[in-house]
């Protein structure tokens, strides 16, 4: 049976499968955007596209909102092929930072009721760092964060380059 979407097409629903598999919840377009290393308007007709398509649905001015209408099983499997490659700038400045969005897990900048943080460094475990109760820049959360995942990798054993 031939396939109902594209090979790009299969890799936005890949993902969106695998990240609601991982996080129990759809992802935000900017989730989408962050992992294709795309514009939000790239993502945006993407979604309309897969919407047009019967491939997914949306709930309109609700974030999160994507529900897949294929079966799983004709979902492609998600290539890591597909993960933008990070600016050489950013593993300049941040090697730690830059290492860990590579191979380990994740970063989030902006305050979190829960946490009661400005800037985490997650894993698949959870929670690996957090902290920071404002910071003027971003470079500023970026700096925190790289000395707070730097000194998680140290006690961990985890090579920082």
């Amino acid at each position: 049976m031939a396939e109902r979407f594209t090979k790009r097409q299969g890799e936005y629903l890949a993902f969106i499968h695998a990240y609601m598999l991982v996080n129990k919840c759809a992802p935000a377009q900017s989730d989408i955007q962050y992992y294709f290393g795309v514009s939000s308007a790239a993502v945006h007709q993407m979604m309309v596209g897969l919407e047009t398509q019967r491939l997914i649905e949306r709930i309109p001015r609700q974030s999160r909102s994507i529900r897949l209408l294929v079966p799983s099983d004709s979902i492609p499997a998600l290539d890591g092929a597909a993960k933008p490659k990070l600016a050489d700038g950013f593993a300049t400045s941040y090697p730690c930072l830059a290492k860990w969005l590579a191979e380990y897990g994740q970063l989030e900048l902006g305050y979190d009721d829960a946490t009661d943080t400005f800037a985490r460094a997650l894993n698949e475990g959870g929670m690996v760092w957090s902290g920071g109760f404002g910071y003027e820049t971003p470079e500023s959360w970026l700096e925190s964060l790289e000395a707070g995942v730097r000194v998680y990798m140290v006690e961990n054993g985890i090579p920082q380059k």
